[in-house]
């Protein structure tokens, strides 16, 4: 069975948590803490299970208590407790007993329950930790399984490449031979053709991590009719056999498999129930009827619709919940009020306490789906009869049999069996019943309304890349945006544009259009001097918005474009990045990506021409914009050292990988280290910069460090990070300190000497083959000035930096060893400044652009954002102003003894 989901950190236990004494109990003993206490296995969304001892007479909420603290869930107010009463599945009550819900369990003193998802969030950028969006992505992959989510042939192909590309990573054909996808089950009614589907979509899902696969997954399955549906089987008043769901937008109401009707909180006043009758009562400016009605099959199931109406309304519309009513002597009716917090109230607590997670880098395990063996009966409906199926059941079972429990009834939210015995169509009529009821106020911030504009001022959004940071830089973004590549935007008359939150996240635009208007979503209005005035490239009235954060806007409603941006306002950094058909057709004039800049025979003249068509494009945002449109990773280059189990560990970062044909390989033991060669040859002299790009060594790859520097015969390392950053640790200390000496397995390192000035350290260390008994000298360049995810505050101490390095380099033969924390983001930085200098030298055009392609050639991302991209160009600029080319010592004026040891 596959191990249990849980975090890397200390896992906690509470007080409530009851654990046997080492001394040995007696009968009488064993009794009394047999009646006393009640054992609760907990079966968690990933199928595996813990079993917790409580006393049965504390309130539900201790359990619930321990089973999130086991599970190190943050983000708590999402998930419940469901146990089987007597054939019916229920949601364990935090408020009321454990001895009071659990009857059916005491004669055996064990009950079995499973940790789900009650709230289904509207929008998967509203979750604002990682860990929290992979349990949503366990829930919805098994309703979809189970059929409790129907898919159409198309999304399910969609959906279950998401599901593969997280599990599995990116395409290769040498490790996913014809029919992998087979092994897995995805929908009950898989063929060979949805397989083949499948499989087709994974390879377009390169570079994703399994965060961003997930992310996506949740995206296109919150879209979907019955995604996250509280289902309830009911009949209209004339006895329409319907279908009425509960989700986080309202009730929805289902024929024959079709939506018929939608009644937004919003727009519903209060809900009644009498009997076996459920009644809304709906806002008379929203709509002819006063009030509608269904019929329920039994008075328990018509209070349970009503009290999952009260618990939706107040946790997703309601600023905090409403006042427990006063109990009076003549008070009749349920007593059931929603006691939790609303998802405002929680998502306000979760910021503190998300953030400081972040810093302190907790991580978890993702646990592998079940394997199925290969198809080999015909394409056809998986029922109980097919082995592979019957096979899992019967898994299933034995597990829960083994520990001596029955299995646990599935939830009550039905699947589409039950919608086998409907009628024909008909129109609802209401019908006005007394009884019990809960007053529905309406949200008055709701901004979900229908058409019309709509403003985004306020909105808050997330980058492209998904909302989960793993690397200092930046995280990594598609190379695609939709089904259009980044290259294919410049060609098409697009334009990529990123806006900044301003004051209060807004963003300083509206919108119009969806199609539910018949018109494409069009940018209404700018604010003048607003974020979207002021970006690069800036929104103009009339631009059509065809990509939100990636997603197309092609088939949206004016709603759900609105609510694309609002979902993600709780989440940082505040970014908005929108793919955009301008009106103006001559706002665009991007420079061709393989630009020639030589236009006469006098290389003095064409390095002018070139830095004054880089000053021209700095000026008008195409140098962002071209740099946005180029590859990441170069397509092709494979990377499959790294996904070896054995090497997984030795990543610092999940999502930064090493090429497998650049990669620096270790002669002696195991040969893996993340670090790539990067050269970068000079056309006129033939002179070749020869780097080794690789991430900050980690505690226990410190040793494979040394003995990468050691084979590389490698005498400068350049450091261009702190060993911690913002509470963060982005790199070990892999050194000793001064007059001392440590030990890295056959290697032994002491550092000679350190000294510092205001911008960077050197140190000077020998290194020294304890086997061959041979020393080596070592140089260790640290720059200190570089604030964590920006660019250094003065371009001139930079460039001081990389003149120092330059006359260390000088005659060089062997690679000098770069690294920050990743080795992508400042790493690419110092090699690109170098490089363009060393070609000013020889009087060579520069274009930043193609130094950044060539280095990326070699190893994947370097240059991480465009704001250190956009630092190179200026830097390249300020470099050639300040005559640093004319005389490489100009402006050295804190110059280290160079002489070395």
């Amino acid at each position: 069975m596959a191990s249990i989901v849980r975090r890397l950190g200390s896992m906690r236990r509470t007080s409530n948590t009851i654990t046997r004494s080492p001394t040995t109990d007696t009968g009488a003993e064993h009794s009394d803490r047999s009646n006393k206490y009640l054992k609760c296995n907990v079966i968690m969304l990933d199928d595996s299970y813990k079993t917790f001892e409580v006393e049965r007479n504390s309130q539900a909420s201790v359990l619930l208590s321990e089973v999130f603290d086991f599970m190190d869930i943050v983000e708590q107010d999402y998930f419940g407790l469901t146990y089987d009463d007597d054939g019916k599945m229920k949601w364990l009550n935090p408020l009321k007993t454990i001895k009071k819900q659990l009857k059916s369990h005491f004669s055996d003193h064990v009950c079995t329950l499973e940790l789900r998802v009650k709230f289904y969030v509207s929008s998967p950028a509203k979750v604002q930790e990682e860990f929290t969006r992979y349990q949503f992505f366990l829930q919805i992959k098994r309703d979809i399984f189970q059929n409790k989510l129907p898919c159409s042939f198309e999304e399910a192909a969609i959906l279950a490449s998401y599901i593969i590309q997280s599990e599995l990573g990116d395409y290769n054909s040498e490790e996913h031979p014809d029919g992998y996808v087979s092994e897995y089950r995805f929908v009950p009614n898989q063929t060979e053709e949805l397989e083949t589907r499948i499989a087709e979509l994974h390879v377009q899902h390169l570079s994703l991590t399994p965060a961003d696969a997930e992310y996506n997954f949740l995206m296109h399955a919150k879209d979907m009719d019955f995604y996250g549906i509280e289902l309830f089987r009911a009949q209209d008043p004339h006895g329409l056999e319907l279908m009425v769901g509960i989700t986080h937008m309202g009730v929805v109401v289902f024929h024959h498999k079709r939506k018929v009707n939608t009644f937004e909180w919003t727009n519903i006043h209060q809900v009644t129930y009498k009997r076996r009758r459920f009644t809304m009562h709906i806002t008379p400016e929203q709509s002819s009827q006063t009030h509608v009605s269904f019929i329920l099959e039994t008075s328990e199931l018509c209070k349970e619709i009503w009290k999952t109406c009260i618990e939706h309304h107040t946790f997703f519309k309601l600023h905090k919940p409403p006042e427990p009513q006063k109990r009076t002597f003549f008070r009749r009716g349920s007593k059931f009020t929603y006691s939790g917090r609303t998802e405002r109230q929680a998502m306000q607590d979760y910021k503190d306490k998300v953030r400081e997670r972040r810093i302190e880098n907790i991580t978890f395990e993702r646990t592998p789906s079940n394997r199925y063996k290969k198809r080999t009966i015909p394409a056809q409906r998986l029922s109980d009869t097919d082995p592979v199926t019957t096979a899992a059941v019967k898994r299933a079972h034995t597990i829960k049999e083994f520990r001596g429990v029955k299995p646990a009834l599935e939830p009550r939210r039905l699947s589409w069996q039950d919608f086998s015995s409907f009628g024909h169509d008909t129109t609802t009529n209401g019908e006005v019943t007394a009884g019990q009821s809960s007053t529905m106020k309406p949200d008055l911030d709701n901004t979900g309304g229908g058409g019309g504009q709509a403003s985004t001022d306020f909105f808050d959004m997330v980058p492209s890349t998904g909302p989960t940071e793993y690397y200092d830089e930046r995280n990594a973004q598609d190379e695609t945006v939709g089904n259009f590549s980044m290259d294919e935007l410049a060609s098409d008359g697009l334009l990529l544009t990123r806006i900044e939150g301003g004051e209060l996240g807004r963003f300083g635009f509206n919108i119009r259009g969806g199609v539910d208007q018949e018109m494409p979503i069009m940018v209404s209005r700018v604010v003048p001097d607003g974020a979207a005035a002021k970006a690069n490239p800036s929104l103009n009235e009339g631009d059509q918005i065809l990509y939100i954060n990636g997603h197309s806007m092609a088939d949206q409603t004016h709603e759900q474009a609105v609510m694309m941006i609002k979902a993600s306002k709780e989440l940082r950094p505040c970014e908005l990045v929108l793919v955009i058909k301008p009106h103006d057709l001559s706002r665009i004039n991007p420079l061709p990506m393989d630009q020639s800049t030589a236009q006469s025979d006098n290389p003095e003249e064409n390095v002018k021409i070139s830095l004054q068509q880089l000053r021209e494009s700095l000026r008008d945002g195409t140098a962002l914009l071209q740099f946005d449109q180029l590859y990441r990773r170069k397509p092709g280059m494979a990377a499959l050292a790294c996904k070896q189990p054995h090497n997984i560990a030795k990543n610092r970062y999940r999502d930064i990988s090493a090429y497998d044909a650049t990669r620096v390989k270790l002669l002696d033991g195991p040969d893996y280290i993340n670090a790539n060669y990067v050269n970068m040859e000079l056309v006129k002299t033939h002179q070749v910069n020869r780097y080794i790009a690789a991430q900050g060594p980690m505690q226990h790859t410190s040793r494979d460090f040394w003995q990468m520097i050691w084979e590389q015969e490698s005498t400068l390392i350049i450091m261009l990070t702190l060993t911690t950053e913002a509470g963060k640790v982005k790199c070990c200390k892999y050194w000793p300190d001064v007059k001392s000496t440590s030990a890295f397995g056959p290697y032994e390192v002491r550092c000679v000497s350190e000294q510092q000035d205001q911008t960077y350290i050197t140190r000077y260390f020998t290194l020294r083959n304890i086997k061959m008994k041979q020393e080596r000298r070592i140089l260790q360049l640290q720059y200190i000035s570089w604030p964590d995810h920006g660019v250094p505050d003065k371009a001139l101490e930079f460039l001081n930096f990389v003149q120092h390095v330059r006359l260390e380099r000088e005659g060089m033969e062997e690679p000098t060893i770069v690294h920050c924390s990743a080795g992508i983001g400042r790493t690419g930085v110092l090699m690109a400044v170098e490089t363009a200098l060393c070609m000013l030298e020889c009087m060579e055009p520069v274009n930043p652009l193609d130094i950044v392609r060539v280095m990326r050639n070699q190893r994947g991302m370097l240059i991480q954002t465009p704001a250190q991209y956009k630092f190179v160009c200026e830097s390249i600029l300020r470099a050639y102003e300040e005559g640093y080319v004319d005389d490489p010592n100009n402006s050295l004026t804190n110059n280290h003894n160079l002489s070395g040891l």
